[in-house]
């Protein structure tokens, strides 16, 4: 609703510009229209590219939860618990900062030792969800990518 407004916000001067050109000139009318047919379409792909990126979110949360339907275990809750803190992340976190990710994390790993903590991330190594990266690890959102809608431009980079 409000794509063409911010558009001509963020391009304050273009648009003074455009503005005086279609008043000034015969066809001007053409050359603004343009200008704010390319703003838009420029709106829509970001917006398009947020919507994305909230079902990626979503889907991957839905996943975490799959994996660990129904936990039969004070382990699999944890390890799960682990897997959906790490999912809010975008980088890579240091194993040393895992324990204090989120509160909830912190108080399932308060009492258990270190070895417990790296049995649960292998065995989310194991199951896909995380990627070790050496010295880091982040969450593994790309093993879900065949269940999202396909992408035109998904597809051109592969």
């Amino acid at each position: 609703c409000h794509l063409l407004s911010n558009h001509y916000n963020l391009t304050r001067a273009n648009y003074y510009r455009e503005l005086q050109r279609a008043s000034q000139k015969p066809n001007g009318i053409y050359g603004f229209a343009a200008y704010a047919l390319s703003g838009f379409a420029d709106g829509l792909a970001e917006q398009i590219g947020m919507i994305r990126q909230h079902q990626w979110e979503v889907a991957w949360v839905h996943f975490v939860h799959e994996q660990f339907r129904a936990p039969r275990s004070t382990t699999d809750r944890r390890r799960r618990t682990l897997a959906l803190a790490l999912s809010s992340l975008i980088d890579s976190v240091a194993f040393a900062d895992l324990p204090s990710l989120s509160p909830d994390v912190a108080r399932a790993y308060a009492n258990l030792s270190r070895r417990t903590l790296i049995r649960d991330v292998q065995a989310l190594v194991q199951r896909r969800l995380l990627i070790d990266e050496g010295t880091t690890l982040r969450v593994n959102r790309e093993h879900i990518l065949a269940f999202l809608p396909w992408r035109h431009d998904r597809e051109d980079a592969e």
